[in-house]
């Protein structure tokens, strides 16, 4: 009642990261990464029904992460940037009995294995920066138990930002849209959550 789990273990973590870093001339950057990561004691979010507003962790077994991330930024002509990073994550649960039951070799709840972001920016005033992008996610579980999942979708953002000096200050004016595109993910038991 208080708000302390007392059942609550410490979740331990040990990995590697091996990375690489590049810039060819003025146009070109480009960031490389890969991970591993054993955790034991994993977390586990979930809600009551006599609670339904509230958050609460427990341990939800030991996992195993491999991932890959990746991060490109280009300048094909002077006004125009284009940035792209993805992220692969392979998030499995080892050995486990957790709420669930037995979880082995489930996946980990929200993680979509695949993420894609994209960034198109034109500047056709030194002031004025219009920009363009989106947000790929790829279906993911809502629970450790596997049994719901979200699918996957895309969102289309716009935006439009001016820089402006006054009294010696600088400052951005910005007008930004997110998901234009009224894109909504459906849950795969027919229930609809917004995206």
């Amino acid at each position: 009642q208080g708000g302390f789990n007392a059942s609550l273990e410490p979740s331990l973590s040990y990995g590697e990261e091996l990375g690489v870093r590049g810039v060819r001339g003025h146009r070109f950057m480009y960031d490389v990464t890969l991970f591993h990561l054993e955790t034991s004691g994993d977390f586990d979010r979930y809600r009551v029904p006599s609670r339904p507003l509230e958050t609460f962790y427990r341990n939800g077994g030991n996992s195993r992460r491999f991932g890959a991330e990746l991060y490109a930024n280009v300048n094909p002509v002077d006004p125009v940037w284009l940035q792209v990073a993805y992220t692969w994550s392979h998030f499995l649960y080892k050995k486990s009995t957790s709420f669930y039951g037995d979880i082995e070799g489930n996946w980990l709840p929200n993680s979509p294995q695949h993420q894609l972001l994209t960034d198109l920016a034109w500047s056709p005033l030194s002031d004025l920066t219009l920009g363009v992008g989106s947000d790929t996610y790829s279906k993911w579980y809502v629970d450790a138990s596997n049994a719901t999942s979200v699918d996957g979708y895309t969102l289309w953002n716009a935006r439009a930002s001016w820089s402006f000096r006054f009294s010696g200050r600088g400052g951005e004016l910005m007008v930004q849209g997110r998901n234009l595109s009224a894109v909504r993910s459906t849950h795969d038991q027919n229930s609809t959550i917004a995206a």
